[in-house]
Order: C-alpha cells, then structure tokens, then sequence
C-alpha cells in the first residue's frame, strides 16, 4: 500500500457521531474508529444503503466481527462498502452480536480497503472508480462491429448500465489491466459511455479546469470574450458539482427569495425587506455548498459563489430551450474537464 492508502487508512476520526446520516467513504471510516474507540460493552452494527448495494458492518467489544453487502458477506463485503461514494447509514445496537465472519481492528479492515483502493487506482486511474457504471452506445456498436474483436464485444456485452465497473472487472484477474485499457479504449470510440459519472470525477474535473479554453467566436472584442469565457468556466464548474436535489432545491428557494424580496422592496418602496432578503438568500446559496460532498469549493471559486443566482438563473432557462451563449460553451468546457 503506497502513502496516499497508508493516510487515508490513518485518517483521524470527527469527534461525535450521529446515529444515522450521509455517507461517504470518509465517513464510514470514521465511524468504524469511532465506535471501536467508545466501546461500551453493546454491539454496534452499522447498517449502510449505498450505490454499490445495501448491507451492514457489525462491531462488538471494539473489533469488526461481520459484514454483508447484497449477497457478499465477510472481508469481501466490507471492502465493497469502503468504495462507496455515497449513501446512507443508520445505527442499531444489540445485547449481542449474530454471526461472527470476521474478527478484526477497525484499523486492519480500513487497511484493507485502502489497498484495495491503491490497486484499483493504479489499474483504472482517475476517470474509472469502482462506481462508474458504463453503457453501450447500440447505434454506434452497429456501425462498428465487424471490426471488433470478439474480447471487445464481450466487454461490452457486460455493460448494460446497471452494474458498477467495481462487479465488470476483477481486479485478481490475470488480463484485468487489459480489461481497463480495452473499456478506456471503447469509451473513446464512443462505443461506451458512463451512465452516472461518480460525483468524485465530476469534483475532481471542476477543481482541475484548465486556463487554456479555446477562445469563443462572439463576441469579438477582448474584454468581452475574456468575460464570456469566465462565465463560461464558472457555469461549466456549476454543472459538474453538487447537482443534488437537496442543493437544486436550496439554490432554487434562495434564488427566488432574493428576486422576491427585491422586486417587493423596488414596489413598495421598503429596503428593509430587499436588506433581510439578500441576507437570507446568500446564507442560503452558502448552505446549498454545506449539502455536497466537497464543501470547501466554495473557498477555492468564491467568484462562483457571488454569481451562482446568475447561473441558477441559467440552468433554468436551459431547461426550458433558451440557452444564453456561455452556457453552451459551459457545456463544452465540463465535457473537456471530463474526458481529459
């Protein structure tokens, strides 16, 4: 296991945990130190609802002693559970606990699934984590298929969008880098195309745009075209992260609240009310940035975050066909973000 695992499977724990919450690879490593460090003689089981299937881990007297994730039970299951990049948990306690599978220090299974995590990144890379569910483009595939060869045309018989990269490769398989070349390959002919990009990709794009944007046609002068290509990035990091429908419909009733209250306040003549409405729509927009996964992206792009109601604004129109110039662009740019 390289550093990178060695740290992740060392990270210090928060200080309280709640009995049900949002999870996160992150979190239930943390819960695991946690329960395993305030003992209390009960049984703790951990029951998780995740992307790549619902399950449990159970704790007595500080140690892991079983885990289920579907039908996967034991070892196996619990460094499933350690991939997940989302879901849900909820914890019960027990006067004892069932079956014993395993008997290990929350340290040694969180090692285990750091490792797995390195093996997995050195395979695949960035772009496919065990989450990435994959589909076969059908109109493209005809187009294409006397020229596969039959490995390829396994490949993508298996890809029916349903089931994560994570039960399409076996990692202790002799050809499994061939496997991944061979899937980076086809989604590169358009052959296969992800279904539900990992909300870690669509983070790690946003973060990582890159400066040189191939410049825009309109408009021609260039102050103009500098501005568009701002808006243009900002939209595109808008798109990428943190699309939930919680954080839509926070920026939405944000967004309304301060439209509202200014249009109220340019009526009536009473500024009081446009002061304590643009106050409650940004403590709004900067609660919408506390419901993501990567909330300190408001720190590193906080232009982003003064013209979020403009791209809210814009979001909305797209979905109804009107599509201001920098959105289009936008697009683009998240598509480049994504596939480099």
């Amino acid at each position: 296991m390289d550093a990178a695992g060695v740290a992740r499977a060392r990270r210090p724990a928060p200080a309280a945990t709640r009995d049900r919450g949002r999870l996160s690879a992150e979190t239930l490593e943390a819960l695991l130190r946690e329960l395993a460090a305030r003992d209390d003689g009960r049984t703790v089981v951990v029951e998780l609802r995740t992307e790549l299937g619902d399950g449990g881990v159970t704790l007595d007297r500080g140690l892991v002693v079983d885990a289920r994730c579907g039908a996967i039970v034991g070892a196996g299951a619990i460094v499933r559970l350690l991939q997940a990049e989302r879901g849900d948990y909820r914890l019960r306690r027990r006067a004892r606990p069932g079956a014993r599978r395993l008997n290990a220090s929350p340290q040694r299974v969180l090692e285990e699934g750091a490792r797995f995590k390195d093996a997995w990144h050195q395979l695949a890379g960035d772009r496919l984590p065990p989450t990435t569910r994959l589909a076969v483009d059908r109109a493209r595939l005809e187009g294409a298929r006397d020229q596969l060869d039959l490995e390829a045309l396994g490949l993508l018989a298996r890809l029916d969008g349903s089931k994560p990269l994570l039960d399409i490769v076996d990692l202790e398989a002799p050809d499994a880098a061939r496997q991944f070349e061979r899937l980076r390959a086809l989604i590169g002919d358009g052959l296969a195309r992800v279904v539900a990009i990992p909300a870690a990709v669509r983070e790690s794009a946003a973060m990582t745009l890159t400066r040189s944007v191939p410049a825009l046609r309109e408009p021609p002068d260039a102050v103009a075209t500098m501005l568009a290509t701002a808006l243009a990035k900002i939209y595109a990091r808008h798109v990428l992260v943190g699309n939930s429908a919680a954080r839509t419909l926070v920026r939405a009733a944000a967004v309304a609240l301060l439209l509202s209250t200014l249009a109220l306040a340019l009526v009536r003549g009473r500024w009081e009310l446009a002061v304590g409405g643009q106050l409650m729509g940004w403590a709004l927009l900067v609660l919408g940035h506390s419901v993501t996964r990567r909330p300190e992206l408001m720190y590193a792009f906080p232009s982003a975050l003064l013209l979020e109601p403009v791209m809210v604004i814009a979001q909305a129109l797209e979905r109804v066909g009107l599509r201001p110039g920098f959105v289009a662009r936008g697009r683009h740019i998240a598509r480049q973000a994504l596939s480099s």
